[in-house]
């Protein structure tokens, strides 16, 4: 099962959302005008919660130089880890970032470059992997340091309003969103497996039997990655009809990624004992498959529409590359000096995360030119 961080001694713990409240900690409340005590009253509340609300940006402010400074480049951000607890969990959608510092979940706007902390929650101490959609971030969080049980949260990037969305068992995998879903695979009490499907904007949850896996989700399709004998294998499952069919067979050598974009998945094959690796994209519905590339090194890979990205990993750094799948020549998108473990793609948008000397971790974007 995917491990949480957690939280420790930090003063960025001061920074953690509260419940339903905003972003900037302040709770929107609605006074009820009564009569002129009432009246007062509300005033003095009015005055209360401004000073506050100074109070709190104030302490955003104190504590600021905790969260991470992105620094505008020519073509996207670059986003570096300044006080060691490792980047990871990168999640990509329009113009917003999602990835875990330690154990904060924190979410970046790529238009203005602020930074903000989603959880975890003052009562939680450990969070899991979150995801980005275009309208709501997902992720866990546990009450205790190394919890195996958590809770689903959402941040709704319209309303700007955390909560809980479900209560989660024993996560067996990080969750995935698409649009107003979010899906993921949770262990039962029998010690199997269900895939959970959860309509954020009502609440409702459905469960589906499942032997477990890692899912993505683009739309009514979810691609799970499943585990087996002779290495992972890819099944589909289309949410309006039920139907589920596997769509790559595990062939003995390593999975690099997979990712799913309309009716196509795309995934890298790595040879442990060669070094060598492939990226495949695959139609679910007709099994047309192409092969896009061929590299030592592979990370990823990505896709969004027709655009899979990937990085070509050596010694010396890695290399960013870019193919549209209905056609066309690879091509470079950028170069990194720093190993990179994830690349994704959404729209015009490439966003990595590569290891630099040591243990320190880097966040970069750019913008993929037509």
């Amino acid at each position: 099962m995917p491990r949480p961080l957690t939280r420790g001694a930090d003063p960025v713990q001061s920074l953690r959302a509260r419940g339903d409240e905003g972003p900037d900690g302040v709770a929107s409340q609605r006074p009820r005008l009564l009569n002129g005590r009432a009246i007062l009253v509300a005033t003095l509340v009015l005055v209360a919660g401004a000073c506050l609300g100074t109070a709190g940006f104030a302490a955003e402010q104190h504590y600021r130089h905790w969260l991470p400074k992105p620094m505008r480049e020519h073509d996207g951000w670059r986003i570096l880890d300044q006080h060691g607890r490792r980047f990871a969990g990168l999640s990509l959608s329009g113009t917003h970032l999602t990835w875990q510092d330690g154990s904060l979940i924190l979410l970046m706007d790529l238009a203005s470059g602020r930074v903000r902390v989603l959880g975890p929650g003052a009562d939680n101490r450990s969070t899991w992997r979150s995801a980005v959609s275009d309208r709501y971030v997902v992720w866990f969080e546990g009450r205790s340091a190394g919890a195996a049980q958590g809770e689903a949260y959402a941040y709704d990037l319209d309303s700007r309003r955390r909560r809980a969305v479900a209560p989660v068992a024993r996560p067996a995998s990080y969750a995935a969103t698409s649009g107003w879903r979010a899906v993921w695979t949770e262990t039962t009490e029998g010690g199997g497996a269900v895939l959970r499907v959860l309509d954020l904007r009502t609440g409702a949850l459905l469960g589906i039997s499942s032997c477990g896996g890692e899912p993505v989700v683009d739309g009514s399709l979810v691609a799970v990655k499943r585990p087996g004998s002779s290495g992972h294998a890819i099944s589909a499952l289309d949410l309006r009809t039920r139907r589920e069919w596997q769509v790559v067979a595990a062939n003995g050598e390593t999975m690099t990624g997979f990712a799913v974009s309309g009716r196509r998945v795309a995934w890298g094959w790595a040879d442990a004992a060669g070094g060598a690796a492939r990226v495949l994209t695959r139609d679910v519905d007709t099994g047309a498959t192409a092969l896009l590339a061929e590299a030592t090194g592979l990370a990823g890979p990505a896709i969004d529409d027709d655009l899979v990205v990937w990085a070509e990993v050596t010694s010396g750094g890695s290399v960013i590359m870019g193919r549209r799948a209905d056609g066309g020549a690879a091509f470079e998108i950028a170069s990194t000096a720093g190993r990179v473990e994830t690349v994704l793609v959404s729209g015009s948008t490439v966003a990595w995360l590569a290891r630099e000397s040591g243990s320190s971790s880097v966040i970069q974007t750019v913008s993929v030119r037509p």
